[in-house]
């Protein structure tokens, strides 16, 4: 008897181990709309950019450039988020201004990158006995790009829709996608410690920022 009960014990220890290793595994694409990578543009081939180490000097791009006057872009700033992981390096956010040739002062088919982390402590996180340890390093809350696309104007209130990208390789990645009407201004493309559709959407209405128009609005 007594041997049966160690048995049903360790068989019971077994299981809570397998629920505790698999049990957390949830099918975070379910009930989202799929688009395939070659609808979103976020590839799209770019033949020039422009690398900015800050937002700032972004901002002073934008301010002096004349393409920039009636051309708006809603871009994310983590810059005060972010906190240099002790495990393994990462650069502070990037911000990138890709176009094509540039034609008597207009830019062709422009995009803003911003591709960074960020640490917030307020962040939903994985539970324990399922914790991912992501490139050695769980010191952070999120990695992300993000790719906004020029708009005439800003009064038209802004949209989130959570979907999922299919890749060449027909790898799923969850994105928020930022609409204005039926326009796209941008994608949120991210890998957090733990996915949550309600905290990143706030997240991003929250840090989303605007710049063009030769002046920066938050």
């Amino acid at each position: 008897m007594k041997k049966s009960l160690t048995r049903l014990f360790l068989l019971f220890m077994v299981f809570i181990f397998i629920f505790s290793a698999f049990g957390c595994e949830e099918d975070i694409t379910k009930g989202k709309e799929v688009i395939p990578f070659e609808e979103t543009g976020i590839y799209e081939i770019y033949n020039e950019k422009m690398v900015f180490d800050s937002c700032n000097e972004l901002e002073v791009f934008v301010a002096n450039e004349p393409f920039f006057e009636d051309s708006f872009y809603f871009i994310i700033n983590t810059e005060a988020f972010f906190k240099r992981p002790t495990t393994v390096h990462r650069n502070p956010p990037k911000y990138t201004f890709k176009y094509n040739e540039k034609v008597n002062d207009e830019y062709l088919e422009t995009q803003i990158m911003v591709a960074g982390i960020f640490t917030d402590e307020n962040a939903p996180k994985e539970k324990k006995g399922c914790t991912i340890i992501k490139n050695g390093s769980i010191d952070w809350t999120c990695g992300y790009a993000y790719y906004a696309y020029p708009t005439k104007e800003i009064d038209t209130p802004l949209t989130f829709k959570h979907v999922v990208i299919l890749d060449k390789s027909n790898v799923s990645q969850i994105v928020i996608q930022v609409c204005q009407g039926e326009n796209t201004v941008g994608y949120f493309s991210y890998v957090p410690d733990k996915y949550d559709d309600e905290y990143y959407e706030n997240f991003l209405k929250e840090n989303l920022i605007i710049i063009g128009g030769n002046s920066s609005e938050t």
